[in-house]
């Protein structure tokens, strides 16, 4: 018999609110210019205040020459929560790269 309890499961949870935080966090750090330059089509602006939200606070690095979309630095986070995301507890930056579906937008 399979247990569906949550009990021994890795859980983040983030407030509504904490998003909404975010979303100001993001363009303070990142300025008007950048945030501007995000991929809607490709849902880069809602990848950056998601993936912000979880991780502690805005990148620290957005993609201007082909790099990756968005790096983190995850300095910021408790060690103890670096290998439920990475596998190891020395990762110290989280790159992440948005790809779009193929299909109509």
């Amino acid at each position: 018999m399979t247990d569906n309890s949550p009990v021994g499961s890795y859980v983040v949870a983030v407030s509504y609110r904490t998003v909404w935080a975010e979303i100001a966090n993001v363009i303070d750090a990142l300025g008007v210019d950048t945030t501007s330059r995000l991929k809607v089509r490709s849902g880069e602006h809602l990848a950056v205040v998601l993936a912000s939200a979880f991780l502690g606070g805005p990148p620290i690095a957005t993609d201007v020459d082909g790099g990756p979309d968005l790096v983190f630095n995850l300095g910021v986070l408790p060690a103890e929560w670096r290998p439920a995301l990475t596998g190891r507890h020395d990762t110290r930056f989280a790159d992440v790269e948005v790809k779009s579906l193929p299909g109509p937008g």
